[in-house]
């Protein structure tokens, strides 16, 4: 599938009259080049980390959109769009600090040799030392919830030869859920990652991030942030002190519908991805033409990866159900046709699903990243939007969501 974000060749015939290129960061009313803000109303209540394009971790003021950067390649992957969060653990990255407890066997400094923390800030060096003791963790004040899933991430950069690490949760010395995983290579910034559910109460509840005999004498790598947050994937990191923070919602919204939608007929294309498969229901939503919880059309992706276009009017599906699985991390292409009794959709160029008995939705709001204020947040990112004046020509929506 070519890049949408790095399409310029548009179709014959009308021209879009609304485009946000997210990757480009360029973005326009009816041919006319428009400011962000001057186009797209986004609120959020905190400030908010992303990676900027030279591949640092930067923290975005309260309100501020987020263009995050693949920090191995340095492109561009869209505008990062998140529900609340809230990270449990205290003094993220500050491992030297007192709520943080070490056994024995390990060290904990903060080196001046690297730059990949929050604003360019250094990481800290753990080092192990002798067979036993290689414990890092902290105390929790309170049990995690029975039945809901929580993922506990780390970020490491291997300085030695990678050795296992044990990310788990512990009541006092008995282990309730753990795995054991390893960085891939030496000098590559990593975020290991556990999604796991209690399924005990824990009296003495701990986060381990080091645990049992990991590693050998003298074995050393770097520690970034540590993020505990409700939730069945995982986030961006929301750096911590001497309390748990929360990160607010992004709420993204076109700030009016007016000149760029045509009540009549329309076609609307959204280039989005994200980098973890979602588990939550409904499946998140990356574009919604929003009227109600039960009308509306958008773009969404299932719990198996499946990436889908759907129009509801009352509760009731308007088109054959269209979808494909496309993997993580990997972008994708919806389109939907809009007209009374001449709907279509397709996604990523496989065979176009009609529908001659279709209504045509009335939105009273465009929603970018969510499905109606707070609900199917797409936690991932939106490449690029288009939509047109007219219902485009079967042909033309085949190969426009190649």
């Amino acid at each position: 599938m070519s890049v949408m974000g790095n399409v310029t060749t548009l179709p014959v015939g009308p021209a879009p009259s609304l485009d946000l290129d997210f990757v480009a960061q360029r973005f326009s009313v009816s041919g006319r080049e428009q400011n962000y803000a001057d186009v797209i109303s986004h609120t959020r209540a905190s400030s908010a980390t992303f990676i900027d394009r030279s591949g640092v971790r930067r923290l975005a003021a309260a309100n501020q959109p987020r263009f995050d950067y693949d920090p191995v390649t340095g492109l561009c992957r869209g505008l990062l769009i998140e529900e609340q969060r809230t990270n449990l653990l205290r003094q993220s990255a500050s491992y030297d600090s007192a709520a943080w407890l070490k056994g024995g066997g390990i060290s904990v400094t903060a080196p001046l040799d690297n730059a990949w923390g929050l604003n360019g800030s250094p990481l800290q060096l753990v080092t192990l030392s002798g067979t036993e003791g290689h414990h890092l963790w902290q105390v929790l004040p309170s049990a995690l919830t029975i039945g809901v899933a929580y993922t506990l991430t780390l970020d490491v950069v291997a300085k030695t030869a990678p050795f296992p690490i044990q990310l788990s949760y512990y009541d006092a010395s008995t282990s309730l859920h753990s795995v054991l995983t390893t960085p891939t290579a030496v000098g590559v910034l990593q975020r290991l990652r556990f999604t796991f559910t209690p399924t005990f109460s824990a009296v003495s509840p701990q986060i381990r991030l080091i645990g049992f005999s990991s590693g050998t004498a003298g074995a050393q790598l770097y520690l970034g942030e540590s993020q505990l947050e409700a939730g069945d994937s995982p986030t961006s990191n929301i750096p911590t002190t001497t309390a748990a923070a929360t990160r607010a919602a992004d709420v993204v919204s076109l700030a009016s519908l007016s000149p760029w939608f045509n009540p009549t007929e329309t076609t609307v294309i959204v280039e989005a991805m994200q980098s973890f498969t979602p588990t939550a229901t409904p499946g998140p939503r990356a574009f919604s033409l929003f009227t109600n919880t039960t009308t509306y059309a958008s773009m969404a992706r299932a719990s198996n990866g499946a990436c889908s276009v759907d129009v509801t009017n009352s509760g009731t599906g308007q088109i054959p159900g269209v979808s494909t699985v496309v993997a993580d991390g990997v972008p994708f292409r919806g389109i939907l046709a809009l007209k009374v009794n001449d709907a279509a959709g397709a996604v990523n160029g496989l065979s176009l699903k009609t529908s001659a008995s279709a209504a045509m939705p009335a939105p009273v709001q465009a929603m970018i990243g969510q499905r109606g204020a707070g609900v199917a947040y797409w936690n991932g990112y939106v490449r690029r939007v288009m939509v047109f004046g007219k219902r485009l020509p079967n042909s033309q929506l085949t190969e426009l969501s190649r």
